[in-house]
């Protein structure tokens, strides 16, 4: 299905703005942007348009008798259920339906925002492709004593409880519970194995992640001593290791290094001793930044940190491999590093979120 019109639940939920894998607008600007530094952006990479989110975030409001659970309208917080999204994996959509009956089943309240009561708030659901299992948190706003009721079932890899009794739009509390199941889920990328909690970040679509991966593996110099900032739990790190001749990953969250070191034990081409992991946010670890002749930078959409990116305007490292999920502040920053003596070498995007107007971008910058 390349009409995502056809979506059961389109045009009603928000999550698809486009309703065919044309090039989004952000890819025609990324043209143009390019084209103004003398570079052809190659065609936009594209894979499956259903079934490809293996993880989703979603809003549960409603009724025990009606629960509702999706994401918000536009503007709003009026939920539209989308329990048969075609963008979500179908274990995804299994899941959704087993939590509806369990809700109905043990009359569990859906949260009420006006009255801030009510138990349950959110559902995150992780697929992990190997065993088709999918790892669930419950978000909750006050305890429920009976969750032991959903573990039987064959669908899930774990299930999770994440206390949040916060009167915000915040997703996440502070405090995980592993309930039942396995502690890490596994994802393989590229031959490698990379271990998850429910409270990572990873990537919700693996197709095009590992196409990222694989462009990203052919482009690293050989024997270098990669830098990477804002690795989550390490995956770039620990697929290009077996080209580096070292790698220090660095993230700002503690659980990232826990994954982190999980996947490294399971490592068997690359020497372990030459791939490490430092916590601390950007702007506090520039004193990596001479440990690399190679940097590989992936923020978030808000893009570098305002010291890191003055530091790798007058740093000495030959490569850089900016990774940019928000297109706008990666012009901010990349036109930045141009005046200060970078040069683009070359450039490619994704299209990681199908039918919508966001692009992943992937650019080489050399001194």
């Amino acid at each position: 299905m390349n009409n995502l019109s056809q979506c059961p639940h389109y045009p009603t939920c928000m999550g698809c703005c486009l309703t065919t894998l044309a090039d989004p607008e952000a890819y025609q600007d990324a043209q143009l942007y390019f084209e103004k530094q003398g570079m052809i952006l190659p065609p936009l990479r594209k894979g499956s348009a259903i079934h490809w989110r293996t993880r989703a975030k979603l809003a549960v409001r409603g009724s025990s008798a009606k629960p509702l659970i999706g994401l918000y309208k536009e503007g709003t917080h009026a939920i539209v259920d989308i329990s048969q999204c075609s963008a979500h994996h179908p274990k995804i959509n299994e899941g959704i339906a087993l939590v509806k009956e369990w809700m109905r089943k043990e009359r569990i309240e859906p949260y009420d925002e006006s009255a801030h009561q009510g138990t349950l708030r959110y559902l995150q659901l992780a697929v992990e492709r190997s065993s088709g299992k999918v790892q669930l948190t419950l978000v909750l706003n006050r305890p429920l004593p009976h969750v032991n009721l959903l573990y039987s079932h064959p669908l899930w890899h774990s299930v999770w409880v994440n206390h949040n009794t916060r009167k915000d739009n915040v997703i996440f509390g502070k405090e995980w519970e592993r309930m039942a199941g396995e502690t890490f889920l596994w994802e393989n990328y590229e031959n490698t194995a990379v271990a998850f909690l429910p409270q990572s970040f990873a990537q919700a679509n693996p197709e095009m992640f590992t196409q990222l991966l694989v462009s990203l593996k052919k482009q690293i110099p050989p024997n270098c001593n990669l830098v990477e900032y804002y690795a989550g739990v390490g995956v770039i790190g620990l697929v290009l290791a077996d080209r580096c001749q070292s790698v220090i990953c660095s993230e700002i969250t503690v659980d990232g290094k826990s994954c982190f070191e999980a996947s490294k034990a399971k490592l068997t081409r690359f020497p372990g001793e030459h791939i490490s992991y430092q916590i601390g946010s950007a702007d506090d670890l520039l004193n990596l930044l001479p440990k690399g002749n190679v940097i590989l930078v992936d923020p978030p959409r808000k893009g570098l940190d305002p010291k890191l990116l003055k530091a790798l305007q007058t740093a000495e490292n030959k490569i850089l491999f900016y990774i940019s999920c928000g297109w706008d502040s990666f012009k901010r920053d990349c036109d930045q590093l141009l005046a200060a003596g970078w040069k683009l070498q070359s450039a490619e995007a994704c299209l990681f979120f199908p039918g919508s107007s966001h692009i992943e971008t992937l650019a080489v910058l050399k001194k």
